[in-house]
This record gives C-alpha cells, sequence and structure tokens, in this order.
C-alpha cells in the first residue's frame, strides 16, 4: 500500500475536488474509446462541481482515497439509481470507483469498497448494486471477488455512444 493512505468521507467542500478527480481518471481509463466531443459532453455533464454537489444534496456519499495528502480515487454510494431492484430489503447501490492507474493491484480499490459497504452498512435482505461497463472484464472480476453476479444490463449514454452495462448485485444475506 502507498504511504499515509486514508479514506475520508467527502462534503460540499470537496465537490470541486471531486468534479476535477471524476473527471480526470474517467478520462486516464475511457477516453481512448469515444470521440473528443462525446467525452467532453459527458464529462461536462456527469463530472463537474454543480452535478457532484447536487448529487450530495439528492443522498449520494463520496469516499475520497489520499496517499500523502494527493486525491488517487474515489468511491461514490448512495440508494439505488439503476434501472432495476430486487427482494423486499433496501437498494442500495455502488454508483462509480475510480482509482489513478498508477494506484491498480494495491488493494486501494478493495479498501475503497469496504469504506463504502461500511457506510451503507447493509442489512440483511438488503440488495447491493453495481453497474460496470460489459467489456471491463477485470473490473467484472474485481466485484465478483467481493460476492456481485450478473444480473441485468442497461444502456449507458456517453455524450452520443450508448455503452452496454452489465448491473452486478450481491444480495445481503
Amino acid at each position: 500500500l502507498p504511504m499515509n493512505l486514508s479514506i475520508r468521507i467527502a462534503n460540499a467542500e470537496h465537490a470541486s475536488l471531486l468534479s476535477k478527480l471524476g473527471s480526470d481518471l474517467f478520462r486516464q481509463t475511457f477516453q481512448h474509446l469515444y470521440d473528443a466531443s462525446d467525452l467532453q459532453m459527458f464529462l461536462e455533464s456527469a463530472h463537474n462541481e454543480k452535478k457532484v454537489r447536487a448529487d450530495m444534496d439528492l443522498g449520494a456519499h463520496y469516499g475520497i482515497a489520499f496517499s500523502d495528502r494527493k486525491a488517487i480515487g474515489y468511491v461514490k454510494f448512495g440508494r439505488n439509481a439503476l434501472p432495476v431492484s430486487i427482494g423486499s430489503g433496501r437498494q442500495l447501490e455502488i454508483k462509480q470507483l475510480y482509482l489513478d492507474s498508477a494506484y491498480h493491484r494495491q488493494q486501494i480499490g478493495r479498501k475503497l469498497m469496504d469504506f463504502a459497504i461500511a457506510q451503507l452498512a447493509p442489512r440483511p435482505g438488503d440488495a447491493l448494486f453495481v453497474g460496470v461497463w460489459t467489456k471491463n472484464v477485470l473490473a467484472q472480476k474485481f466485484y465478483t471477488r467481493l460476492g456481485f453476479e450478473g444480473f441485468a444490463c442497461y444502456w449507458f449514454p456517453v455524450g452520443r455512444t450508448l455503452d452496454r452495462e452489465l448491473i452486478m448485485v450481491n444480495l445481503q444475506n
């Protein structure tokens, strides 16, 4: 693990940092898939400070990973907003999990997931969902190791491009 790794819950004062971090990490991870205008359109709508604040106001929470005071990743979580539900318990969602590629394979993604799950405090009968791009096999394997399994698919817009997303679920039994 990197030196001085910490994960902290974000507040409204972190909205600007989360906007920049979300945009930078989405670009780092996926920019090769989209034309520049689609990518820019998506980043301007999905990863701007106003959107982060609005999401927080609507009940989304963020955990930010820091290494030596540098933000290196984050997890966004809260009530499920995916187009699915199952069972009679609470419907929860890991909405985003991004980590700077320089820090991959160091168990930080796992620590971010553990942080989000601890904050959500799922109870027996709750459903925990995550959406992942169908071609992101490494992410799917990561979530499978954490007890998630494929459940449904939906279309996720990035600008004018529609990506097929796999919705995975972990039923809290």
